[in-house]
């Protein structure tokens, strides 16, 4: 698979030689060891041929590359490993940049310099205590910069910039030959460009220079409306959008709402406020426990109204406290911890967080999501609203956890692999958990997100995140849907030229760089492919085998999608129980009757214990009289 041809061997043992003049010493690279990692959400497992090394400084990286070199290896820099496709992976050396964390401030020129495994948490923070920020940020604090980079990690306006690779000057990086090169925005730009969105294929980054700007507050306010704005009054919502600082918002469409999030830039009084988001808050591993159980069962045995439940407790809790789940916005006071809606905060604690106690780290009792994430024009977002409410009116489903959540992008550059592209750009993301037995067993409204995820892309010129979605939106057939031949060999020619020896290749590169068909997929993963989207089924097989409900056809009838089959009479007497108690307590909340609602909601609890004990009773009751049948001679 390598092209070691353009570079004779002795020359590579003299750049070894010389390297290890530098110092470095080439002992921490270490034998095999069958070490395997995977990604934060466990879905995707990657197996090196050696153990995760810890550079310290940039003649390490030299050092590490030129060892691939003269071994025939490949090498993969990682972060905080929040990727859930086979990005991550490394059929040779995993780099474990976290040890190249330093930060340096130039005053004069207003700019940082900073180590490509600091976290976006730990940059922010230091920033602040030079009186100095980032202009704007991604949703999620605890990536890396190199990581930031690599997947064009963003947040959410049409006004600011929020990605880290627009706001980069100059990067300094390890090239496939062990060479050091400074690439920056005036010197080089078509490698700039490439490195905006380089998906850990072109180099090993050392250290990026960053843009800042003086340090300031966020004043954002959440408020539900209903779901008729975004059909009725789009343009208005695009408006605020275009008008906010930081603008999203999260639509729940059986519940028939939508939560807008609007944050502006704060000068008034109310500026001496210090809150904090919890977005993502911690959560202990008792609370974690209970709520994989509740969503196993709600999921296996259908109980649709046990979801919308969820959707309904998770859409509040974005605008007001609930019980049992930390309030969104929170400040530290005199009086203890204190809810704040509208909030005011620094801009790297709004709108930006990090959980350290995170449902995906609970040991046994962890939680897996499914992270979709598709972003499409701006203009297409009208008509791909109206297909999406289409497809729900026809197939209700829950979207339990976030809604559907829609973040803004400003315009980029087209000869990029920047999803986003050239145009003003949305993000329509969803997050569902996964079953305990994610290789077998659907997760509910799988048929539905499937189609979803095929119509963006599809019908709505829709760009899948690069860190994000099953395998098959990074396939080479898809890729090149996506982003057109002319900017995919742009790309591959910056591959080339970086890395002749395909130093930094792994099956999502040769994806990319030769269009081969392969992936990092535990075995169960590819027998039941569609399940974690990582193809589009073929056959039933690839559904999965969960009691045989779970066959391949068309649901709106275009997409291949895993469907749910009624099988029997009383699955579909269950659907309908849920789908009717959902439209009761849709009346019951549109009259503000929240002690009818709660009692509604324990009768339902007891409903669906006694059907599946009805269940389970009916199949073991058929089973005794096939037996005492079969106790009598012909």
């Amino acid at each position: 698979m390598f092209l070691r041809k353009t570079l004779p061997y002795w020359i590579l043992q003299l750049v070894f030689i010389l390297q290890q003049d530098h110092g470095s010493n080439s002992s921490f690279i270490t034998s095999p060891n069958g070490y395997s990692y995977t990604s934060y959400q466990k879905g995707i497992v990657c197996n090196p041929t050696y153990n995760p090394i810890k550079p310290k400084t940039i003649h390490d990286l030299q050092q590490i590359v030129g060892h691939a070199l003269l071994k025939n290896l490949t090498v993969k820099a990682i972060g905080n490993l929040n990727s859930i496709t086979d990005i991550i992976c490394t059929d040779g050396i995993p780099i474990n940049m976290e040890k190249i964390n330093h930060i340096s401030y130039d005053r004069e020129k207003g700019l940082a310099t900073v180590g490509a495994g600091s976290t976006l948490e730990h940059l922010t923070t230091q920033l602040h205590r030079v009186g100095r920020a980032l202009e704007g940020m991604p949703a999620f604090s605890g990536i890396t910069i190199g990581g930031a980079l690599g997947t064009g990690a963003h947040g959410s306006s049409l006004k600011l910039r929020t990605t880290i690779s627009s706001q980069i000057e100059e990067l300094t990086i390890v090239d496939g030959l062990g060479a050091i090169r400074n690439i920056s925005r005036n010197e080089n730009g078509q490698l700039f460009l490439a490195f905006r969105t380089h998906l850990g294929l072109l180099g090993i980054i050392y250290q990026v220079t960053i843009r800042t700007v003086a340090q300031y507050k966020v004043k954002i306010s959440n408020k539900i409306l209903p779901e008729a704005v975004l059909f009725e009054e789009l343009h208005r919502l695009k408006n605020q959008a275009r008008s906010s600082d930081f603008f999203q918002f999260f639509w729940f469409p059986t519940a028939k709402e939508v939560v807008v999030s609007k944050s502006l830039i704060n000068t008034d009084a109310d500026a001496n406020q210090d809150c904090e988001v919890h977005f993502l808050p911690d959560v202990s591993r008792w609370k974690t426990g209970i709520f994989k159980t509740l969503l196993e069962l709600f999921q296996k045995y259908n109980v649709e109204f046990g979801l919308y439940l969820l959707e309904l407790f998770n859409m509040k809790s974005l605008v007001q406290p609930i019980l049992g789940k930390t309030p969104l916005f929170l400040q530290q006071n005199s009086k203890g911890e204190e809810n704040c809606n509208p909030a005011v905060g620094f801009s790297h604690k709004i709108p930006a967080n990090k959980c350290n106690d995170c449902p995906w780290d609970a040991e046994d009792n962890s939680i897996s999501f499914d992270e979709s994430s598709i972003i499409i024009p701006l203009s297409e977002l009208s008509p791909a609203l109206e297909i999406i409410r289409s497809i729900l009116r026809e197939h209700p489903t829950q979207f339990y956890l976030n809604g559907i959540y829609f973040r803004f992008i400003i315009p980029s550059f087209n000869d990029s692999l920047a999803f986003e592209g050239n145009q003003e750009a949305v993000a329509i993301e969803w997050v569902h958990a996964t079953r305990l037995d994610r290789f077998n067993d659907a997760r509910a409204g799988l048929e539905v997100t499937q189609t979803l995820l095929q119509t963006l892309v599809h019908k709505h010129h829709g760009r899948a995140h690069w860190g994000k979605n099953g395998l098959y939106f990074s396939s080479p057939k898809m890729i090149r849907l996506q982003y057109g031949e002319n900017t995919l060999k742009k790309y591959v020619n910056a591959m080339e030229f970086l890395d002749p020896h395909g130093i930094f290749l792994n099956d999502f590169g040769r994806r990319i760089r030769f269009g081969l068909e392969t992936m990092t997929l535990e075995p169960q993963a590819l027998e039941h492919c569609a399940l974690g989207d990582h193809c589009v089924c073929k056959n039933d097989l690839d559904c999965g085998k969960e009691n045989g409900y779970r066959f391949c056809s068309k649901l709106a009838k275009e997409f291949n999608v895993c469907n749910r089959k009624a099988g029997w009479f009383g699955s579909i007497i269950f659907i309908w129980v849920n789908h009717s108690l959902i439209a009761v307590f849709q009346v019951v909340r549109s009259y503000g009757l929240i002690k009818l609602a709660v009692f509604t909601a324990f009768v339902v609890a007891l409903i669906v214990k006694v059907l599946c004990t009805y269940r389970k009773r009916k199949c073991s009751s058929n089973n005794e009289n096939l037996k005492s049948h079969d106790d009598f001679p012909e």
